[in-house]
């Protein structure tokens, strides 16, 4: 085996306790001819096996490999933004009330109670 291969797999090795982002490195699985392998276990609990590109490439753009935490950050991305749209939703109707009672309701009788 080249010996810049060897100090790979020892610098991944070195990554197994480690704490990144919402995960913690439980395990570096190797094997002669097979992908090796991190097993990784999140804040959520959930635990999973990855190929190191995979955590390597999670690594570079600061996200987590967990695919639970990964769906549950997009209900909270989707419920930010319904809730955007429903606040402008109910702005543009306030306004459109306003509106009506300009032009339904007197003047005089608009301030009176």
């Amino acid at each position: 085996m080249h010996e810049e291969h060897m100090k790979a797999i020892k610098k991944r090795a070195e990554r197994v306790g480690s704490k990144v982002f919402t995960f913690t490195i439980t395990d570096f699985l190797y094997s002669k001819g097979r992908q090796h392998r991190y097993v990784v276990k999140c804040d959520c609990g959930a635990v999973t096996t990855l190929p190191c590109i995979s955590l390597e490439r999670a690594l570079r753009k600061k996200s987590t490999p967990c695919e639970q935490c990964k769906e549950l950050q997009s209900l909270y991305d989707k419920k930010d933004n319904l809730s955007k749209i429903l606040a402008e939703t109910n702005k543009q109707l306030d306004n459109i009330e306003y509106e009506i009672i300009a032009l339904t309701v007197p003047e005089a009788q608009r301030y009176r109670g």
